[in-house]
């Protein structure tokens, strides 16, 4: 490609690429440009929630879901339901997060508000009949105190409305959540399926598939897939979970597709493309400089991607049929994450691998197999993060890239390195496979232990630590089997260019999603604190790749 670029400007891009110092000012300036662009968003847009009142937060969170049911085709019960289920559920949560009393009956029939939010008046505005709007108001007090006398006499006039014929509509549904949240999960998953009849009903056939996996029940679960209304209602983890209850394999594989195409929203697909593109160059840069380089990988990348599916239908086999679930304190939580999270997604990583070995063997190409494995571990994290994004929103995008993307790039890559040279050597090296695969299980579910359940680890502080120390000794186990392997690129952009301003863009990007996803200076700004939480790691990688 070099003879595309006149003589004058390679000398140009190489002098800008060795240069630390320009290097520095580029990044900055696209930080700078990003940071300034998100908080112009924000500020125009800013509706309240960037406000340090506990209060106003949550009046935004609630009236926009309210707006959201005022732009909604008339009427407007179903989608007010909807609004008032995450309510209901988010009560406790958002109570306990930000330390706020937990709203009680006699508060709601005095001000007929929850969290300064006007509940009494939104089901006044948008609810049916007045039969209607006496079902959702009893409703809200049989969810505030389900087990007073107020509470049970509330739910008795639901289930009255339930039991008449026809049923009043959104009477099953409401009996149904508040069976559920009394543990009477049988009980509410007969009332879902009676909601789940009447056209509109997609909640309610929604959470009857969800009890019906949940509970294992093997016949229910059949007769509502017969149905075309709950084959289209159900997501793709419930048709994964279903088909592994079932032991239907096509189902499985739709819904794999299915989970795929449910993360296909345009900022997720973006941010997360992005992310992937920048390991992804910088591991095609390790490799030859071969011709279709930069094609070649694609096909080990979208065997990552696919190694998700086969992971979630043993997530359910876990959970169901071992029992192997977190939340179990010390040390069972342990036990899951590595026995479960890491053993998983380390052998269907590996079994995606594995339709790549003829060809290796046949190249034998040790950095080959390196970094195929690399790219089958880049696209698993690809996938994974499209949930987070859809989850957490775009302010772990940053925290991903530089950490999980990564993380399972090198994970796979030396147990696909192990891999390729045990089967080389005809099982001459089976125990450095092993001892390595044991090794990558083990600090993976350390990792995700320290990271997010370490907390069930009594008098013992935030272990995230760890989780950083588990990655920097991956890192530089991998960078260590890429400098023993790797061949001089001489390319006119070096790698830590690549690296450097591929992140500053990612980051800048990922600030001004977070300003259109949630228009508040302040999540702007905590996320812009949170990358600085991020350059003990960007140095690391900076050093060794420099190195490289």
């Amino acid at each position: 490609m070099n003879f595309l670029i006149p003589h004058g400007w390679r000398t140009r891009l190489h002098i800008l690429s060795r240069s630390h110092r320009h290097l520095g000012i580029l990044c900055g300036a696209i930080l700078i440009a990003g940071y300034a662009a998100a908080t112009i968003i924000a500020s125009t847009r800013d509706d309240g929630l960037s406000s340090h009142d506990e209060t106003a937060a949550l009046r935004h969170y609630f009236a926009k879901g309210l707006r959201e049911v005022e732009a909604s085709p008339k009427p407007h019960d179903r989608e007010l339901a909807n609004w008032l289920h995450d309510l209901c559920d988010e009560m406790p949560k958002t109570a306990a997060e930000w330390e706020l009393p937990i709203p009680t009956i006699a508060d709601f029939i005095k001000t007929g508000q929850i969290f300064d939010v006007k509940v009494k008046e939104a089901i006044e505005h948008h609810a049916g009949p007045q039969d209607q709007r006496a079902m959702f108001n009893d409703y809200v007090i049989a969810s505030l105190e389900p087990k007073s006398t107020l509470g049970k006499e509330a739910r008795e006039r639901i289930e009255g409305a339930a039991r008449r014929i026809p049923p009043a509509p959104l009477a099953n549904e409401f009996l149904g959540h508040l069976l559920d949240h009394v543990d009477l999960r049988m009980e509410a998953l007969h009332a879902f399926r009676r909601e789940g009849a009447l056209p509109e009903a997609e909640y309610a056939r929604d959470e009857a598939l969800a009890l019906a996996i949940a509970l294992g029940e093997l016949q229910t679960l059949r007769e509502l897939l017969d149905q075309p209304t709950y084959r289209a209602a159900a997501s793709g983890y419930q048709l994964i979970s279903a088909g592994a209850l079932l032991g239907d394999w096509r189902m499985q594989l739709k819904g794999t597709l299915k989970g795929l195409w449910e993360r296909a929203r345009w900022d997720v697909v973006m941010i997360g493309l992005l992310a992937a593109s920048l390991w992804y160059s910088v591991f095609v840069r390790f490799g030859d400089r071969k011709p279709w380089r930069w094609i070649t990988p694609l096909p080990a990348l979208l065997a990552g991607v696919l190694s998700v599916g086969p992971t979630i239908m043993l997530v359910h086999y876990q959970d169901t049929i071992m029992g192997l679930t977190e939340h179990g304190g010390f040390p069972r939580d342990l036990i899951y994450y590595v026995a479960g999270v890491g053993l998983r997604e380390e052998l269907c990583k590996l079994a995606l691998f594995a339709p790549f070995l003829p060809w290796l063997l046949r190249r034998r190409d040790s950095l080959q197999a390196l970094l195929t494995g690399a790219f089958v571990g880049l696209g698993f994290a690809l996938e994974e993060n499209f949930g987070y994004y859809m989850r957490s929103g775009f302010d772990v995008a940053t925290g991903r890239l530089l950490t999980a993307n990564f993380f399972h790039a090198a994970m796979t890559g030396l147990i696909a390195l192990a891999f390729y040279e045990m089967v080389r050597t005809r099982f001459a090296k089976a125990e450095p496979f092993i001892g390595t695969f044991v090794a990558v299980v083990l600090a993976h579910g350390i990792y995700d232990w320290a990271f997010t359940g370490g907390d069930s680890l009594p008098f013992v502080g935030d272990l995230s630590l760890i989780s950083m120390l588990i990655l920097a000794l991956l890192a530089h186990q991998f960078f260590h089997q890429v400098e023993l392997m790797a061949r001089p690129s001489g390319s006119v952009i070096s790698l830590l260019s690549i690296f450097v301003v591929g992140s500053a863009f990612i980051v800048a990007i990922s600030l001004i999603m977070v300003a259109m996803e949630t228009p508040s200076i302040l999540a702007v700004n905590v996320m812009a604190a949170n990358v600085v939480g991020y350059v003990p790691i960007v140095i690391f990688y900076l050093r060794r790749i420099g190195q490289l």
